[in-house]
Protein backbone atom coordinates (compact mmCIF):
# COMPACT_ATOMS: atom_id res chain seq x y z
CA UNK A 1 0.00 0.00 0.00
CA UNK A 2 3.33 2.43 0.65
CA UNK A 3 3.31 2.78 -3.07
CA UNK A 4 0.10 4.41 -4.03
CA UNK A 5 0.46 7.44 -6.27
CA UNK A 6 0.94 10.71 -3.67
CA UNK A 7 1.35 13.08 -6.11
CA UNK A 8 -2.00 14.56 -6.75
CA UNK A 9 -1.93 18.08 -6.72
CA UNK A 10 -2.48 19.93 -3.11
CA UNK A 11 -6.75 20.42 -2.91
CA UNK A 12 -5.95 22.52 0.36
CA UNK A 13 -3.46 24.81 -1.58
CA UNK A 14 -5.29 27.95 -0.82
CA UNK A 15 -7.62 26.75 2.01
CA UNK A 16 -5.89 28.34 4.88
CA UNK A 17 -5.34 25.19 6.28
CA UNK A 18 -2.26 24.29 4.53
CA UNK A 19 -0.13 24.54 8.19
CA UNK A 20 -2.85 21.67 9.63
CA UNK A 21 -0.93 17.85 9.31
CA UNK A 22 -3.49 15.53 8.71
CA UNK A 23 -2.90 11.55 10.63
CA UNK A 24 -4.70 8.49 10.23
CA UNK A 25 -5.75 7.01 13.47
CA UNK A 26 -7.48 3.99 11.18
CA UNK A 27 -10.30 1.97 11.65
CA UNK A 28 -9.44 0.95 7.90
CA UNK A 29 -7.09 2.50 5.02
CA UNK A 30 -9.69 4.99 3.77
CA UNK A 31 -8.74 8.26 5.67
CA UNK A 32 -5.19 7.78 4.33
CA UNK A 33 -6.22 6.93 0.61
CA UNK A 34 -7.79 10.49 1.27
CA UNK A 35 -4.94 12.22 2.50
CA UNK A 36 -2.87 10.98 -0.90
CA UNK A 37 -5.23 12.38 -3.63
CA UNK A 38 -5.91 15.35 -1.79
CA UNK A 39 -1.89 15.69 -2.16
CA UNK A 40 -1.50 15.35 1.59
CA UNK A 41 -0.45 11.77 2.11
CA UNK A 42 3.43 11.72 1.11
CA UNK A 43 4.49 10.47 4.57
CA UNK A 44 3.19 6.74 6.32
CA UNK A 45 2.59 6.79 9.47
CA UNK A 46 1.76 3.23 11.70
CA UNK A 47 -2.02 3.24 11.42
CA UNK A 48 -2.57 4.19 7.62
CA UNK A 49 -3.10 0.72 6.15
CA UNK A 50 -4.24 -1.12 9.59
CA UNK A 51 -7.91 -2.35 10.82
CA UNK A 52 -7.67 -0.85 14.50
CA UNK A 53 -9.82 -0.70 17.35
CA UNK A 54 -10.18 2.50 19.25
CA UNK A 55 -8.90 0.86 22.14
CA UNK A 56 -6.20 -0.71 20.32
CA UNK A 57 -5.21 2.73 19.43
CA UNK A 58 -5.60 3.86 23.17
CA UNK A 59 -3.49 0.48 24.09
CA UNK A 60 -0.83 1.63 21.45
CA UNK A 61 -0.38 5.47 22.48
CA UNK A 62 -0.06 4.47 26.46
CA UNK A 63 2.34 1.70 25.77
CA UNK A 64 4.78 3.17 22.94
CA UNK A 65 2.96 0.48 20.86
CA UNK A 66 3.92 -2.53 23.08
CA UNK A 67 2.86 -5.96 21.47
CA UNK A 68 2.39 -4.30 18.18
CA UNK A 69 3.79 -6.90 15.85
CA UNK A 70 1.78 -9.30 17.90
CA UNK A 71 -1.04 -11.66 16.38
CA UNK A 72 -2.86 -14.69 17.69
CA UNK A 73 -4.78 -15.64 14.46
CA UNK A 74 -4.21 -15.86 10.86
CA UNK A 75 -6.38 -16.27 7.58
CA UNK A 76 -6.21 -16.24 3.87
CA UNK A 77 -8.82 -13.93 1.56
CA UNK A 78 -7.96 -14.50 -1.61
CA UNK A 79 -4.73 -13.22 -2.39
CA UNK A 80 -4.48 -11.27 0.82
CA UNK A 81 -3.29 -13.31 4.21
CA UNK A 82 -4.44 -11.20 7.27
CA UNK A 83 -3.10 -11.27 10.59
CA UNK A 84 -5.40 -10.47 13.94
CA UNK A 85 -5.11 -9.53 17.21
CA UNK A 86 -7.62 -8.14 19.44
CA UNK A 87 -6.35 -4.81 18.65
CA UNK A 88 -5.42 -4.54 15.52
CA UNK A 89 -5.43 -6.64 11.83
CA UNK A 90 -2.36 -6.58 9.38
CA UNK A 91 -3.92 -7.02 5.97
CA UNK A 92 -1.27 -5.86 3.22
CA UNK A 93 1.82 -6.49 5.68
CA UNK A 94 3.30 -9.54 7.39
CA UNK A 95 4.58 -9.02 10.83
CA UNK A 96 6.80 -11.90 10.98
CA UNK A 97 8.67 -10.41 8.21
CA UNK A 98 11.88 -8.39 9.18
CA UNK A 99 11.76 -6.08 6.22
CA UNK A 100 8.25 -5.40 7.70
CA UNK A 101 8.69 -4.35 10.83
CA UNK A 102 11.47 -2.45 10.18
CA UNK A 103 9.36 -0.35 7.94
CA UNK A 104 6.81 -0.09 10.81
CA UNK A 105 9.54 0.62 13.11
CA UNK A 106 10.58 4.01 10.95
CA UNK A 107 6.74 4.88 10.90
CA UNK A 108 6.41 4.27 14.99
CA UNK A 109 9.15 6.99 15.29
CA UNK A 110 8.04 9.31 12.76
CA UNK A 111 4.44 9.13 15.02
CA UNK A 112 6.08 10.07 17.81
CA UNK A 113 7.54 13.08 16.11
CA UNK A 114 4.23 14.55 15.08
CA UNK A 115 4.51 17.88 17.21
CA UNK A 116 0.83 19.76 17.90
CA UNK A 117 3.11 22.09 20.17
CA UNK A 118 3.75 24.37 17.68
CA UNK A 119 1.09 23.46 15.02
CA UNK A 120 -2.21 22.41 14.51
CA UNK A 121 -2.62 18.44 13.84
CA UNK A 122 -5.76 16.88 12.81
CA UNK A 123 -6.50 13.01 13.84
CA UNK A 124 -8.54 11.53 12.16
CA UNK A 125 -10.86 8.24 13.35
CA UNK A 126 -13.24 5.78 11.61
CA UNK A 127 -15.20 4.56 14.22
CA UNK A 128 -15.65 0.43 13.54
CA UNK A 129 -19.07 -0.01 15.61
CA UNK A 130 -21.16 2.90 17.81
CA UNK A 131 -20.02 1.20 21.20
CA UNK A 132 -16.71 2.86 20.11
CA UNK A 133 -17.62 6.37 20.46
CA UNK A 134 -17.52 5.93 24.64
CA UNK A 135 -13.29 5.99 23.81
CA UNK A 136 -13.31 9.33 21.69
CA UNK A 137 -12.61 11.60 24.78
CA UNK A 138 -9.80 9.92 25.94
CA UNK A 139 -8.44 9.08 22.52
CA UNK A 140 -8.46 13.14 22.37
CA UNK A 141 -6.90 13.90 25.84
CA UNK A 142 -4.73 11.07 25.24
CA UNK A 143 -3.42 12.38 21.99
CA UNK A 144 -2.81 16.24 23.79
CA UNK A 145 -0.89 14.43 26.23
CA UNK A 146 1.69 12.60 23.47
CA UNK A 147 1.61 15.25 20.75
CA UNK A 148 0.38 19.08 22.49
CA UNK A 149 -2.74 21.35 22.98
CA UNK A 150 -3.43 21.64 19.39
CA UNK A 151 -3.87 18.14 18.73
CA UNK A 152 -7.60 18.07 17.19
CA UNK A 153 -9.57 14.71 16.47
CA UNK A 154 -11.91 14.07 13.71
CA UNK A 155 -14.68 10.68 13.99
CA UNK A 156 -16.39 9.27 11.42
CA UNK A 157 -19.44 7.09 12.33
CA UNK A 158 -21.21 5.83 9.40
CA UNK A 159 -24.65 3.87 8.67
CA UNK A 160 -26.15 6.93 10.71
CA UNK A 161 -28.12 9.94 10.03
CA UNK A 162 -25.60 12.93 7.92
CA UNK A 163 -24.83 15.47 10.79
CA UNK A 164 -21.83 17.28 12.51
CA UNK A 165 -21.35 17.07 16.27
CA UNK A 166 -19.51 18.65 19.09
CA UNK A 167 -19.55 17.39 23.10
CA UNK A 168 -20.27 19.71 25.57
CA UNK A 169 -17.30 22.85 25.26
CA UNK A 170 -14.33 20.77 23.69
CA UNK A 171 -13.88 22.16 20.79
CA UNK A 172 -10.74 19.88 19.70
CA UNK A 173 -13.42 16.98 19.04
CA UNK A 174 -15.37 17.05 15.99
CA UNK A 175 -17.53 13.84 15.34
CA UNK A 176 -19.06 13.33 12.04
CA UNK A 177 -21.73 11.10 11.35
CA UNK A 178 -22.77 9.88 7.39
CA UNK A 179 -24.96 7.99 5.66
CA UNK A 180 -23.06 5.47 3.55
CA UNK A 181 -20.94 2.86 4.53
CA UNK A 182 -17.59 4.24 4.72
CA UNK A 183 -15.58 0.79 4.29
CA UNK A 184 -17.17 0.72 0.71
CA UNK A 185 -16.26 4.10 -0.76
CA UNK A 186 -12.80 4.13 -0.79
CA UNK A 187 -11.42 8.30 -0.61
CA UNK A 188 -14.15 9.76 -1.72
CA UNK A 189 -16.63 9.97 1.39
CA UNK A 190 -13.71 11.32 3.31
CA UNK A 191 -13.01 14.66 1.63
CA UNK A 192 -15.88 16.92 2.44
CA UNK A 193 -15.16 15.96 6.58
CA UNK A 194 -11.80 16.52 6.19
CA UNK A 195 -12.34 19.60 4.65
CA UNK A 196 -15.49 20.76 7.30
CA UNK A 197 -12.51 19.88 9.77
CA UNK A 198 -10.10 22.03 8.75
CA UNK A 199 -12.41 24.89 8.33
CA UNK A 200 -13.67 24.33 11.78
CA UNK A 201 -9.79 24.07 12.97
CA UNK A 202 -8.79 27.49 11.50
CA UNK A 203 -12.35 29.21 12.69
CA UNK A 204 -14.54 29.26 9.85
CA UNK A 205 -17.85 29.00 10.45
CA UNK A 206 -19.48 25.61 10.23
CA UNK A 207 -22.93 24.65 11.69
CA UNK A 208 -22.87 22.18 14.25
CA UNK A 209 -25.18 20.16 16.60
CA UNK A 210 -23.93 20.26 19.98
CA UNK A 211 -24.43 17.76 22.81
CA UNK A 212 -24.02 18.00 26.45
CA UNK A 213 -22.15 14.26 26.37
CA UNK A 214 -21.38 11.34 24.15
CA UNK A 215 -23.66 9.59 25.64
CA UNK A 216 -26.80 12.26 24.43
CA UNK A 217 -25.26 11.84 21.14
CA UNK A 218 -24.94 8.03 21.54
CA UNK A 219 -29.01 7.95 22.09
CA UNK A 220 -29.51 9.42 19.16
CA UNK A 221 -27.31 7.41 16.84
CA UNK A 222 -28.67 3.78 15.20
CA UNK A 223 -26.02 0.94 16.31
CA UNK A 224 -23.73 -0.34 14.70
CA UNK A 225 -21.87 -3.43 15.94
CA UNK A 226 -18.07 -4.20 15.79
CA UNK A 227 -16.90 -5.27 11.75
CA UNK A 228 -15.93 -8.63 13.98
CA UNK A 229 -14.71 -10.23 10.54
CA UNK A 230 -11.35 -7.95 11.01
CA UNK A 231 -10.35 -8.90 14.24
CA UNK A 232 -9.69 -11.79 16.72
CA UNK A 233 -12.51 -12.26 19.23
CA UNK A 234 -9.74 -13.29 21.63
CA UNK A 235 -10.49 -11.17 24.95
Amino acid sequence: MEEVSVRSADMLAGSGAEHVRLVSLGGFCGPKLAFQKMGRGAETLPFDWLRTRAEGILQFLRTDFHGFFQWDSKSELGRMTTYRSRYHTFCHDDPEDAGMRERYTRRIKRFWEIDANTSPVLFVRVLVSTDELALVEDMLAELQLRFGPQAYLLVLIDNQTARRAMIGQNSNLLIYCVKQALCMGGSEPFFQPVKDALDWIIRKPLEVEKFPSVDALSRVLAFSPLMAFHYSSAA
